[in-house]
């Protein structure tokens, strides 16, 4: 059985954490803060919300990734990918 892609570095993990990262940068700047601003107040170092911004994988936390999408006033929603789910019952 092969690992869903939300676990591995597939492109398609890959391009979701961009995504993620491209969101993040513009709240941020549309706010008008600084990525230190917004590691101080999310409780991580600036070089995760380098990281994010880019693109990158940060060794974050799934809590403290919640700590930045909440300060740049962003939420999350997880849907069921019916492509995937019998792989993961499986």
């Amino acid at each position: 059985m092969t690992a869903p892609a939300l676990l591995t570095h597939e492109p398609a993990s890959l391009d979701r954490t961009r995504r993620i990262g491209r969101m993040i940068r513009q709240e941020r700047q549309r706010r008008g803060w600084t990525q230190a601003q917004v590691a101080r107040s999310a409780g991580c170092g600036v070089r995760a919300i380098v990281e994010l911004e880019g693109g990158k994988r940060p060794h974050l936390s799934w809590s403290a990734l919640l700590r930045v999408l909440d300060v740049v006033g962003l939420d999350v929603r997880l849907d069921v990918r019916l492509d995937i789910q019998s792989e993961v019952g499986a």
